[in-house]
Formats: structure tokens, sequence, C-alpha cells
């Protein structure tokens, strides 16, 4: 990519320069022609032509509407974050495009994750408001935040499909931007096209709208916020409120918290600082709050992530996949544990794991993950020669390793670090690609339920992987290629 665009033709590099001049508008004049494109097909035979559940002409004519809305606030966004000439933005935008039209093609299949997960979840807070949704495995904000995006006359499954998806886009903008701060801007585009395809994100993430994704997003801005770019120093305050954000949403991102007690450590960021984390907290909770919650129940709740594991581990591979879980309703051998008999009375028979099994050994890895979790963090913290990057990705890795909550959402996080690791990093390619693979495997096709491997196998290839991030295996960084 370097070469070609380095060779580029004189006429070329002197329109490249005259569009620059007036960047912007050239942003949004292709943002709004492609969007508008995307609208008209979508209106006649795109993946928005036959939403089943929407409800009429008028909703679905609203729903393509605001999906076409989305798409031009997303391109003009991936505009201003590229940092070089307006036909290098224009390419962008043709990429964001094409991997937001691929994440619309499963909006309208009802997976089996989404209406076992999400969906009950939705309709209680359809009949008894904000208060019915607080009591299930998410925290308070997070619920907040559920609840905000399926408010209106749209079908809710819809909304919260495309906010799923428009955070997974936001996250790939996200890798590009950090390899461009990386210096690395000829890779950028690379980044973005492989971040898209993740299929933990279109498959798994963005079909079953896995709230998780949006404090992944909120956790890779921040990392970004706190690195910097090109040698300009980070912005720690933005930095510690976006984490305090992605922490709000889901207690796993509390991996990224060893890096900033690193940082007050070596007195490159202020206490205060760190400690501006708990404002967004206290801001997502205060809804919570007021339907009725007490306080430190509201305050605690993020940590619902290490002490219940969602219904389903496809895509999450986990120390929690040694114990069956629900996978989808077509595979043989491991059916929904809620929908297995409680243990007989008289005979004592349990021929599968039951309900009563998995609360036993839950008490059991709830003691164990938090001893793996502050190992795996110490083991990180002492790597030698370990570069920043490196450093990130085993945390990250580590801690979602060891969290019972951390599902496929979250793990997206982490698979766009592998990304950034397999173009920047060639000593990390190894265990960054067997780490994808890994995630990618256990992910959920959402047409048929079937994944590629199964998540007890999943989770030993991603233990390995860590391993070697951690230093235990021989994992030997080269330094960044390009």
């Amino acid at each position: 990519m370097t070469s070609l665009w380095a060779r580029r033709p004189d006429a070329i590099r002197r329109l490249d320069a005259r569009l620059s001049r007036h960047r912007i508008l050239c942003a949004a004049a292709v943002a709004l022609a492609l969007s508008a494109l995307c609208c008209a097909y979508n209106l006649t035979g795109g993946p928005l032509s036959n939403l089943n559940d929407i409800g009429g002409w008028r909703p679905r004519l609203a729903f393509t509407l605001l999906t076409a809305a989305a798409q031009g606030l997303l391109l003009l966004l991936c505009a201003l974050l590229c940092r070089e000439g307006a036909l290098r933005a224009a390419l962008r935008q043709a990429i964001v495009t094409a991997g937001f039209m691929m994440m619309l093609l499963a909006i309208n299949q009802k997976s089996y994750a989404y209406t076992q997960t999400v969906q009950p979840i939705v309709r209680a807070m359809d009949g008894g408001g904000l208060a019915a949704g607080l009591n299930g495995t998410l925290s308070a904000p997070a619920a907040t935040l559920l609840y905000l995006v399926t408010r209106g006359p749209i079908y809710d499954m819809y909304l919260a499909k495309l906010f799923a998806i428009a955070c997974a886009v936001l996250l790939a903008l996200l890798a590009a931007r950090a390899a461009e701060a990386m210096g690395a801007s000829a890779r950028a585009e690379a980044a973005l096209t492989l971040c898209l395809i993740l299929p933990q994100g279109f498959m798994s993430a963005a079909c079953c709208a896995d709230g998780a994704i949006a404090s992944a997003l909120l956790l890779g801005a921040s990392l970004l916020a706190l690195r910097g770019a090109n040698g300009r120093e980070g912005r720690p305050l933005l930095s510690a409120l976006l984490f305090g954000g992605a922490v709000a949403l889901h207690g796993a991102a509390l991996c990224a918290l060893p890096l900033y007690l690193l940082r007050v450590y070596k007195r490159r960021m202020r206490p205060k600082h760190l400690a501006a984390a708990l404002l967004p907290l206290a801001a997502g909770c205060l809804p919570a709050i007021l339907c009725g919650m007490s306080a430190p129940r509201a305050l605690l709740s993020p940590l619902r992530a290490f002490t219940c594991a969602p219904a389903f581990a496809s895509g999450a591979p986990g120390l929690f996949d040694l114990f069956p879980r629900a996978l989808v309703e077509e595979m043989e051998g491991a059916p929904m544990l809620a929908r297995l008999p409680e243990i007989d009375a008289v005979t004592n028979a349990a021929p599968y794991y039951t309900q009563a099994h998995w609360q036993i050994a839950m008490r059991g890895l709830s003691v164990l993950a938090p001893a793996l979790l502050l190992g795996a963090w110490a083991l990180a913290l002492r790597a030698r020669g370990a570069s920043p990057l490196q450093r990130t990705l085993a945390l990250a890795a580590a801690s979602l390793f060891a969290c019972p909550g951390a599902s496929a959402g979250a793990w997206v996080g982490v698979a766009a670090l592998c990304v950034l690791a397999i173009l920047l990093e060639p000593g990390l390619r190894p265990p960054a690609c067997v780490l994808l693979f890994a995630t990618a495997g256990a992910a959920v096709y959402p047409l048929t339920g079937e994944t590629l491997l199964p998540p007890l196998v999943a989770m030993g290839i991603a233990f390995v992987s860590i391993l070697s991030l951690l230093g235990v295996l021989p994992c030997r960084p080269e330094g960044r290629d390009g």
C-alpha cells in the first residue's frame, strides 16, 4: 500500500492536493452521496427491504432514514479522523460503507442469543419501565442505555441492532486512527477493513445486539486518548472519563485499570484525573437510583460481570467454558440450562448439568477468577521488553479470559487489538493470530447458529496464546514494522 501510494501519478497528486484544501466539504459530499445511494438501495431491494416486524411502511421508511443518517454521520466521522489527503479519506469512507452494509444483512435475523438474553429485558422494560430491567445481569448504566436506545415508535430489535452496528463501525475507525497514531498510516485501511469483517463483531455482537460492545468502544477511545498521537502527550482527563464510562457499562473494562495505576505510579498521570473516572459511573447510575435502586447496589452493579456469566458462551473463549453453557437451540449436547430440569429430589438423577450444578460451579469459579485476574495483571506488568501494545493486549485478553461475564461484545475490543498487533508488530503475530482465530472460531453464524470451534477448544487455544503474550511461553517482539 505504501509503495503504490508513493508511486501514484502526478495528476492524482495534484487532484489530491486540490481536494484536500476543501477536505471537510469533500468529505461531507462523499458521505451524503454514499448514504443516499445506500438509502435508495435499502428502499428497493437492500437489507432493509424486508423487515418482518417493522409494522408497516411508515416505520420502515423512518428506520431506513435513521439508518441513512447514522451511516452519514459515521462516514463524516471517518473522514474527520483521517489525517491523510482527501482521496485516502474517500477510500476509507467507501470501506466503511461496504462494512456497514454487510452488518445490515443480519439485522432482520432473530438470533437465539438475542431472543433469550436481550429481548426479555426489553419486554420487561416495556411493561414496567426502567425499574423492571435493573434486576438482570446488566449493570445499572447499561440497562439505562438499553432503555434509551429501544424507546421509540420503531421495533426495538432493529434499534438495538443498529446501535450495536454503529459501535462496531466506530471501533473499527478507532483501530484505523490508532494505526495512524502509532506511525503506520499506510496500514490504516487494512486495520479498518479487518476490524469491519471480524466475525465476532458482525455475526455475534451486532446480530444479537450485545451492549458490551459499547463498553469496548469507550475503552478503546480511552486508551487512544491516553496514549496520544505522533509523539504528542495524551489527554489523561478525557481518557479517565471515557474509562469510567466503559467500566459503568461493563465491569470487564476494568482490565485497563493496571495501565492507569502504572501511569499514576510513574507520575505520568495525576491521581485526581483517575478519580474523575467515578463521575461517569455516578452519572450513569443516577437514573437507576431515581427508579428506586439503592445507591451502593447501583454503583457496584458493573461488578456483576465478575459474579454472573452470560447465557451464551459463543464468541467468548473464557475460563468458564470448562462447564457446559447454552450455545444455540439447534446444537445437540448443549441445551439451554434454563430448560433443563432440576435435580430429582428422590433419585438425585442428573444426566446433564442443570441450573443447580451451574450455580455450584459459579461459586467456586467466582473465587478462582479474581485470583487468576490478579496473577495475569502481575505477569503483564512485569513482562520485560514488552511493548505497550503487547502489554495492553495481554492485560485485556487475560482479564476477559478470567471474567465470567465477558460476552462476545467485550471480546471485539481484544480482536481489534489483535489486528493492530498483527499489522504493526511482527513479533506478536503468532499469538495474536492464534487468539484472533480462537475468538472468531467461537463466534456464532446468525442464520444457522453454528460455531466453527467448540467452546472448550476455543478456550484452550485462547489460553495458549494468552500465556505467550504474558511471556510464559516464548514470544519475542521484534519491534514495530513499517
